[in-house]
């Protein structure tokens, strides 16, 4: 499995006459969550707590903007916030007095709805890559494109112990690869959600793709179908991490 990050040609020649896609596509879910939380568990607990303490800011000022074009009453506007500064102050009370074992499980427990997110869009990749390959004259069945895909998604493990690294040597709660780090005062515009989505593991991963899908084709022009998809997603996601304040893109 290990080649497919340093012999990727060869593996997915194995690849192509051995498909194999759950234990990969389960371990590129997991292992990126399970690293990233207990690296976020491992953090000094005021570290985190300035972070939470900003993301509260963050999501209060965005939240304060939508109350006001709303047309609820100030009154109104006012109750609602302040039952979100009280949920807020509800979760530091209980960050700070929780243990750090059942720490890592509830911010695991969290990472739940991601991982299967996560999961799911390898099948959704997969699937608009197979349909669109004709564009470029190509041809697989979905069976062996999702192998490619669950293989190359092996890249977020990296990605997830580069980051939990560097947040634990640096006691920084959050760490930037994506091409973010350009404009890192920008959160919330719909530049920054876009250039988030250019992170280095991700390229990586794409390209992996790339690679694989041509392997099993037998054509080295599947990489615009493959960036083309990715380039779609990443356009939708933006517009709505714009519209959301800034709270869905990479971080």
């Amino acid at each position: 499995m290990l080649d497919i990050l340093f012999s990727p040609g060869r593996a997915f020649s194995r690849l192509k006459d051995r498909p194999a896609w759950v234990l990969p596509l389960v371990l590129a879910a997991l292992l990126p969550a399970l690293i990233s939380t207990a690296a976020f568990t491992l953090l000094p607990r005021q570290t985190v707590a300035n972070y939470i303490d900003g993301k509260r800011s963050q999501i209060m000022d965005n939240v304060g903007q939508r109350l006001e074009r709303s047309g609820l009453s100030q009154e109104q506007r006012e109750e609602q916030m302040k039952k979100m500064n009280e949920q807020f102050s509800a979760e530091l009370d209980r960050y700070r007095t929780l243990s750090k074992p059942a720490l890592f499980a509830r911010s695991l427990l969290r990472s739940v709805p991601a991982m299967i997110w996560g999961a799911g869009l390898m099948f959704l990749l997969a699937l608009f890559v197979k349909m669109l390959l004709p564009l470029v004259e190509a041809q697989a069945v979905y069976k062996s494109v999702l192998p490619v895909i669950a293989c190359a998604g092996l890249t977020r493990i990296v990605g997830a112990l580069f980051k939990g690294i560097v947040m634990v040597a640096s006691n920084k709660p959050t760490v930037l690869t994506s091409l973010a780090l350009a404009m890192p005062a920008g959160r919330g515009s719909y530049l920054h959600g876009l250039l988030s989505f250019f992170d280095v593991f991700t390229l990586w991963e794409l390209a992996l793709v790339s690679l694989g899908v041509g392997v099993v084709t037998n054509t080295r022009r599947t990489w615009p179908v493959v960036f083309g998809v990715w380039l779609i997603y990443v356009l939708i996601l933006s517009a709505l991490d714009a519209l959301a304040g800034g709270m869905m893109a990479g971080s």
